[in-house]
């Protein structure tokens, strides 16, 4: 999933259930089974897509 994709989807949840963008980003999360670490990655750290492959652990 890339930026772009995750902030069309937050912002059809916004539109069709009047929710507040915080509430839309945890569904679309949620949805997409994408993880805190994940949406760091993404909108921190300067990712441009989430891969499926990608699986962060710590120890």
């Amino acid at each position: 999933m890339t930026k772009l994709e995750f902030i069309k989807k937050v912002e059809e949840i916004c539109l069709m259930e009047n929710c507040s963008i915080s509430s839309a980003i945890d569904v679309v999360m949620h949805e997409n089974r994408i993880t805190n670490t994940e949406f760091i990655a993404l909108f921190c750290k300067g990712k441009s897509s989430i891969e499926d492959d990608t699986h962060i652990m710590f120890k």
